[in-house]
């Protein structure tokens, strides 16, 4: 498989975020980690609800 295959293989090409954006790497890493789990068969963990994510943040920009 060519890296054109991977990144044509549909209609659209596969876009990815700048290769030096560190932020994006862990979810990028997340993502095709959970992929790779489902299509092995298992289920993925339940996602984080949004106000536990939330008060994270704020206890984080907090110093807490």
């Amino acid at each position: 498989m060519t890296f054109r295959d991977l990144h044509h293989e549909g209609e659209l090409p596969l876009l990815l975020p700048n290769a030096w954006d560190v932020a994006s790497a862990p979810a990028i890493d997340a993502a095709v980690s959970v992929a790779t789990s489902v299509r092995g068969g298992a289920t993925p963990q339940k996602a984080t609800p949004y106000p536990t994510m939330q008060e994270r943040l704020v206890r984080h920009q907090e110093g807490r």
